[in-house]
C-alpha cells in the first residue's frame, strides 16, 4: 500500500479537481496536451497552502475548453478563500464574465 505525503496528497487533490485523474503516474510529460501540462503545472504550483498571498497568473487559461476553465476557475475561488489576492492576466471572455473586478486594457 501507498502512503502519500501530505503534499502529494493534495497535489493529487489538485489533479482531480482539475479533471487530470485519468493521468497514470507514469506518463511522460511530453505527452500531454497543451492543456493537460498546464493543469498540471497549476496543480504542482499551488499544492503548498497558500494564504495571504498575491498570486498572479498569466495566460492560466490558454488552450483549455470551457470545462477545463471552470475547473481552474474552481481552484481560483479556493485560494481566494484563503485570503490570497490573485491576478490573473488573461483575454478569455469567460474569465472576465466570473472576475470579481477586471481592468481592460485596450491594445
Amino acid at each position: 500500500m501507498i502512503h502519500w505525503t501530505p503534499k502529494y496528497r493534495r497535489v493529487l487533490d489538485l489533479l482531480k479537481k482539475l479533471n487530470l485523474d485519468h493521468l497514470s503516474l507514469d506518463r511522460k510529460l511530453q505527452s500531454l496536451s497543451g492543456g493537460e501540462l498546464i493543469r498540471v503545472k497549476l496543480a504542482e504550483s499551488l499544492s503548498r497552502n497558500i494564504e495571504n498571498a498575491l498570486l498572479v497568473f498569466i495566460y492560466p487559461t490558454l488552450g483549455l475548453s470551457i470545462n477545463e476553465i471552470s475547473s481552474v476557475w474552481d481552484i481560483f475561488k479556493d485560494l481566494s478563500l484563503k485570503d490570497n489576492i490573485l491576478l490573473i492576466v488573461d483575454r478569455n471572455p469567460y474569465l472576465e464574465k466570473m472576475a470579481d473586478n477586471c481592468i481592460t486594457i485596450p491594445s
